[in-house]
């Protein structure tokens, strides 16, 4: 009989972590599949009384405020589309031409942009209200490539998406190159927590890379 050599002390300790985390990651994805199983057969307000305090109303809104936002932005597309009949509206609204230079005044590409961002932001608005009303909180908010991770503060997320619609307003009524550039640099600012949402190591990574390539776009 030929005796195996004995196994390191290190290499019996890796592989006890490893069986470790394996355990763990097994416990997590059981929870993560019975709190689906719970909330995806709720309505959605459901969902939202289940998550917590105060939740249904930063959702809320952000929907009215992404509602609202459509809605001024047809209004302004409208005031602009028949301009003889609200000249007065239109001067109070930034649309007409000052004598004065403006920081901030709406031209036709402004309003064709601001349109297209309200579009879009509405859309995200919906999706993000249901997409967060299904998220687990708290801690090992899920798995994911073989780990697990945690959600950011949803009033975090919240909060970022109504200050980067305010952001992409004001750089489509933006009348000054340098007021333009730093807001379009404030866009990519605000964004970045949303693509850090899932704290882990690729969506930190994702995040580096994103504020590095549009910062040097922008600086070009």
């Amino acid at each position: 009989l030929v005796e195996e050599p004995p196994v390191p002390l290190a290499e019996r300790r890796q592989v006890r972590r490893r069986a470790v985390e394996i355990e763990r990651l097994r416990g997590a994805v059981l929870l993560v599949e019975e709190e689906d199983r719970r909330l995806l057969g709720r309505p959605v307000w459901a969902v939202d009384d289940a998550v917590g305090l105060g939740v249904p109303a930063r959702r809320g809104l952000l929907l009215w405020t992404a509602r609202a936002h459509f809605l001024l932005t047809a209004l302004l597309l409208a005031l602009e589309a028949a301009p003889d009949k609200f000249a007065r509206a239109r001067q109070a609204l930034g649309l007409l031409p000052s004598p004065q230079p403006a920081w901030f005044a709406f031209d036709a590409l402004g309003l064709l942009f601001l349109g297209i961002t309200s579009l879009l932001f509405l859309g995200a608005a919906q999706y993000s209200a249901k997409y967060l009303a299904l998220e687990k909180r708290g801690s090992g908010g899920g798995v994911g490539d073989g780990f697990i991770f945690n959600d950011e503060p949803e009033a975090i997320f919240t909060g970022c998406l109504l200050l980067f619609l305010a952001a992409m307003t004001a750089v489509t009524a933006s009348r000054h190159m340098g007021l333009l550039w730093a807001l379009v640099e404030a866009t990519t600012l605000l964004s970045a927590p949303l693509i850090y949402f899932h704290r882990s190591r690729r969506s930190l990574e994702a995040t580096w890379k994103y504020l590095l390539i549009c910062s040097v776009g922008i600086a070009l």
